[in-house]
């Protein structure tokens, strides 16, 4: 098993109180290369496979489906974001936690 496998399971070890937990994964993607989004697609299909998650949706900053969109379309309240980049920073740190609703703008504080 595979670390990122081994963390996925750490955390999916509750349950619902709806029954039900969506997964999205979210990559950066790139208009510019059809294949970008091509590791975000196996990493969604190896959880799925695993069956951690009730439902696992895919997305791309810069492609469709969009987080926004993601978060619309996801079957349960009970959402866990991943976001699959390859280094901290501008996306991770400041877009994609506000895109979620966080009051704090910048990197994730340390024990969050």
């Amino acid at each position: 098993m595979d670390k990122t496998s081994q963390q996925l399971e750490v955390v999916s070890t509750g349950t619902a109180a709806n029954g039900g937990r969506t997964l999205i994964l979210l990559g950066h993607g790139s208009h510019l290369n059809a294949d970008s989004a091509a590791a975000v697609r196996r990493h969604a299909r190896a959880v799925r496979a695993q069956g951690l998650f009730d439902e696992v949706l895919e997305g791309s900053w810069k492609e469709e489906p969009s987080l926004r969109q993601l978060l619309r379309l996801a079957r349960f309240r009970d959402v866990t974001v991943v976001p699959l980049f390859v280094s901290e920073g501008y996306f991770t740190g400041t877009v994609i936690p506000r895109e979620l609703g966080f009051e704090w703008r910048g990197p994730v504080p340390p024990g969050a």
